[in-house]
């Protein structure tokens, strides 16, 4: 919890969230080109179909865990694919070393 956002704060950020939990569309650059930063202040006050429309309800964690769930196949099989090529490279690799030591014998 970070004390310059809690709602007890005497911060002019006090009960808002930071600019980097705003949606991109309220976030976006103004005409100026300069960064809205002030998108999220009182969002914690809001109501949360109003707060939804300017911020990130779901914490980062919670949104992190829901995407390794439904990505599970294929970060899986991400994982099977590089075991498989480590093991293809350590084979290549006993292989070269046999092959010298046969050649080392020759000599």
């Amino acid at each position: 919890e970070n004390r310059s956002f809690n709602c007890s704060s005497p911060s002019a950020r006090a009960c808002g969230v930071p600019h980097s939990c705003c949606l991109s569309a309220s976030a976006s650059l103004t005409q100026d080109r300069v960064l809205n930063t002030q998108c999220g202040f009182h969002a914690i006050d809001m109501k949360l179909d109003e707060a939804r429309d300017r911020i990130y309800v779901r914490g980062c964690k919670r949104s992190i865990v829901e995407w390794i769930n439904n990505n599970m196949y294929l970060i899986g099989g991400v994982f099977v694919g590089a075991v498989i090529l480590q093991i293809m490279a350590l084979c290549f690799a006993r292989k070269m070393i046999n092959d010298i030591e046969l050649i080392k014998a020759y000599w």
